[in-house]
């Protein structure tokens, strides 16, 4: 079921802040926005993989993501040094109801990213599972479909 106009907005302006916060590595606050069983995941070689079948780029909880993003603040880094600047590129948001009041969510991503004088970019899809905790949006699952899985992946970015 397609949602209101005032829901799309409002989902819109979610994954717009989600962006602004990784982009500004304001991660303590990026992971607020995660339910605690968060799933977060990036398929290999198809967009339908199954989790049990294929292998993964990525497959992560809270716990785990939680984890990376110390890593990545962590002063004696050395990938960090300077740390990478990245811009997020969302576009055709759609949203509608899913079961038990979540909203399933999906849109087309662009990620750049600018380290020791290069750029790549990551192009992509996201859909997300949002739940409504406390009052607010959080991130129940997220799963970043790159449609450049199939060419040598430099070290990716939180997506």
């Amino acid at each position: 079921m397609v949602v209101s106009r005032d829901l799309q907005h409002e989902v819109e302006q979610f994954l717009f802040h989600e962006a602004e916060l990784l982009e500004n590595r304001r991660f303590e606050e990026w992971l607020e926005l995660l339910t605690r069983d968060v799933i977060y995941w990036v398929p290999n070689i198809r967009d339908d993989s199954d989790i049990s079948d294929e292998a993964m780029i990525s497959y992560e909880g809270y716990d785990e993501l939680r984890a990376r993003t110390v890593r990545l603040r962590h002063p004696l880094n050395p990938t960090q040094k300077p740390p990478p600047r990245t811009r997020h590129f969302i576009t055709n948001v759609s949203a509608e109801a899913g079961e038990g009041g979540e909203l399933r969510v999906r849109c087309n991503l662009l990620v750049y990213v600018s380290k020791d004088g290069k750029v790549v970019h990551h192009p992509g899809t996201s859909e997300y599972r949002l739940r409504e905790e406390d009052g607010s949006w959080r991130i129940a699952s997220k799963k970043v479909y790159l449609i450049t899985n199939d060419l040598p992946l430099t070290p990716l970015p939180i997506m």
